[in-house]
């Protein structure tokens, strides 16, 4: 997905033991299947289904970050044969 660096600032969401959760910075990549997404416009896209699953790479064996429901909308960053990568929606950590 990505990595942070040495005072980088990022949103703390929640903190248990002494882990911290944190919201995915814009830099970062999350991926949809195109099955489940279609373009808006070159910036763009809108989610065609509910409960559709958003991943940490562009594959199903990555792991789940989160999912949204459509007519949600997000911003494209790149367009892979059977993927998009996107940027990280609000409620992505």
């Amino acid at each position: 997905m990505g990595q942070l660096q040495k005072g980088n600032v990022v949103t703390v969401t929640a903190v248990r033991d002494d882990w911290c959760r944190i919201k995915l910075p814009e830099s970062f990549s999350c991926y949809v299947s195109k099955e489940f997404a279609s373009k808006v416009d070159s910036e763009a896209l809108e989610i065609s289904a509910t409960k559709v699953n958003i991943r940490s790479g562009p594959g199903l064996n990555y792991t789940i970050l989160t999912q949204l429901d459509k007519p949600q909308k997000v911003l494209l960053k790149e367009e892979l044969p059977k993927w998009y990568a996107i940027e990280p929606p609000d409620n992505c950590y």
